[in-house]
């Protein structure tokens, strides 16, 4: 194979460009032809750079991603909800949204407040509070969240890289603990110092792997 036999940078880029309009084309006629209700589910990240993304996909039989967004800026509802209306009437399915699913964020909850007040102005029937549904994992996290901040310490959640004075003056047999004695001898903050000590240098790395795999042979 010779270099010009390699399409140049801007070549790929025509290409992908014109699979994505015949691909989306083809979706937004899927779409218009359905003939029930669609239903979202959306997530808002940051990439390594800080930058803010949005991403939006139908979930029915079919799957599709509709809608991927930079979302610079303030990250109001009133700001969220500009991006999910552009994507709905670009698809041409702002009228047939039946759920969306995303976290439990109060901007989330905002931005839907907001779309159906822009819906109601259109005479399209929306229930926010309805027709939103709070996504298991997201939930999921909140509660594991909630739950470690109540057993470790302070010191522990506002420094997790650092070290913390863990000395018992009368240590328990751990086969012997029950929960609540557990609890008291903070596992997190113990589970946060096996971790830096085994990231702190490549042997400890080496060692812990060497651990691992014996231990699971």
């Amino acid at each position: 194979m010779l270099s010009c036999d390699i399409p140049h940078r801007t070549a790929i880029r025509s290409l992908i460009g014109k699979a994505w309009e015949h691909n989306f084309t083809e979706l937004k006629k899927e779409l218009a032809q359905s003939v029930g209700k669609i239903s979202l589910t959306m997530d808002l990240w940051d990439d390594k750079s800080m930058r803010a993304l949005d991403g939006r996909g139908e979930l029915a039989l079919h799957s599709a991603l509709i809608g991927f967004l930079p979302m610079p800026g303030h990250h109001f509802g009133q700001d969220l909800v500009k991006g999910l209306l552009f994507i709905t009437n670009r698809v041409n399915i702002t009228d047939k949204i039946m759920f969306i699913t995303m976290d439990g964020a109060s901007n989330m909850a905002a931005m839907m407040q907001d779309f159906e007040h822009l819906l109601m102005a259109r005479f399209i029937d929306f229930d926010s509070a309805n027709q939103q549904i709070i996504c298991f994992p997201h939930c999921l996290h909140v509660t594991v969240t909630a739950m470690l901040r109540e057993c470790t310490s302070t010191e522990a959640l506002e420094n997790p890289t650092g070290e913390f004075d863990l000395t018992e003056d009368d240590p328990v047999n751990p086969s012997s603990q029950t929960p609540t004695q557990a609890l008291q001898h903070d596992p997190v903050a113990i589970t946060r110092n096996i971790a830096n000590t085994i990231r702190s240098s490549q042997l400890h790395h080496e060692e812990f792997k060497e651990i691992v795999t014996t231990g699971n042979c």
